[in-house]
């Protein structure tokens, strides 16, 4: 069960879109500009801006295959 320390495994994120290239592909093909140095840096961290996570969903509902960020929960 997730705790409130809980974190979000951003390299399942980004694998679930196919890696950071292709992530960047379909973020970009959306119109949100940002750079596979930005998306390793943010797999490197640990860590995804929350307005950039929601970016991250929205895509996925936009391409019909939304998912839940409690998918991606590391108790």
């Amino acid at each position: 069960m997730a705790t409130l320390n809980s974190k979000v495994d951003v390299s399942a994120i980004i694998k679930r879109f196919g890696g950071v290239n292709e992530l960047h592909q379909r973020l970009l093909a959306h119109g949100v500009d940002v750079n596979t140095k930005t998306i390793e840096k943010w797999r490197e961290r640990g860590r995804i801006p929350s307005w950039r996570l929601i970016q991250i969903l929205m895509l996925a509902d936009r391409e019909g295959q939304p998912i839940s960020v409690m998918q991606y929960v590391i108790a």
